[in-house]
C-alpha cells in the first residue's frame, strides 16, 4: 500500500503546523530569570612565614657612595658647588665643553664645571670662575683667562672616525 498524494500532503501540512507552533511558543514564552548558583568559598591559606628575614643596612653604609663619583677611576671626593664656586679660578682642564647651541644669532657653550650637577649655559662675552668666553664657533669656545686664550674643542676626546679600510675590517 503506497501512501497517496494528498495523504504525504496532509502529514507535511500538520508537521509545518506543529513546528509553526513550536517556533511561535518559543518566541512569546516568557524566559524565567536565571541565576547561577553562587561560588563556593575557598579558603586561603595564610603564607608559611620567611626562613631568612632581610636586613638593609643604614643609610650611613651608602654614604661614601654619595661623597665619591661612581664613574670616576680616581674615586676622588666630589666638590660641592659652593667650592667650586668660592675657590677662584677654575684650571682650563676643569672646564669640559660638553655642547653648543646655534640658532640664528644665538650662540651658546655648555660647559661642565667640577662640582656643578649641571652644564652652564654661557653666551659669548659671559664669565665663569675667572674665564672669560670669547667666541663661539660650531665645534669650538675661545676663552680668555689670566695664562691667555685657550680653545676648547667639542669631542675632543672622543676617537677618531674610522677609515673604509676600518670599515671592511670591523675588528
Amino acid at each position: 500500500m503506497t501512501p497517496s498524494l494528498s495523504q504525504i500532503r496532509a502529514v507535511l501540512t500538520g508537521l509545518c503546523a506543529l513546528l509553526l507552533a513550536a517556533v511561535v511558543f518559543e518566541a512569546l514564552a516568557p524566559i524565567p530569570d536565571w541565576q547561577p548558583p553562587p561560588p563556593a568559598p575557598v579558603a586561603i591559606a595564610a603564607p608559611p612565614p620567611l626562613a631568612n628575614t632581610v636586613i638593609t643596612p643604614s643609610k650611613d653604609a651608602f654614604a661614601l657612595i654619595g661623597q665619591r663619583d661612581v664613574f670616576d677611576p680616581k674615586r676622588a671626593p666630589l666638590k660641592s658647588a659652593a667650592a667650586a664656586a668660592g675657590g677662584g679660578a677654575t684650571s682650563i682642564g676643569d672646564l669640559t665643553l660638553v655642547g653648543i647651541i646655534l640658532d640664528g644669532d644665538t650662540k651658546l657653550a655648555l660647559l661642565r664645571v667640577p662640582g656643578e650637577p649641571q652644564a652652564v649655559a654661557l653666551k659669548a662675552g659671559a664669565s665663569l670662575n675667572g674665564w672669560q668666553v670669547v667666541g663661539i664657533g660650531s665645534d669650538r669656545v675661545t676663552i680668555q683667562g689670566a695664562d691667555g686664550q685657550h680653545v676648547l674643542v667639542l669631542n675632543a676626546g672622543k676617537a677618531a672616525p674610522k677609515t673604509q679600510g676600518d670599515a671592511d675590517n670591523p675588528l
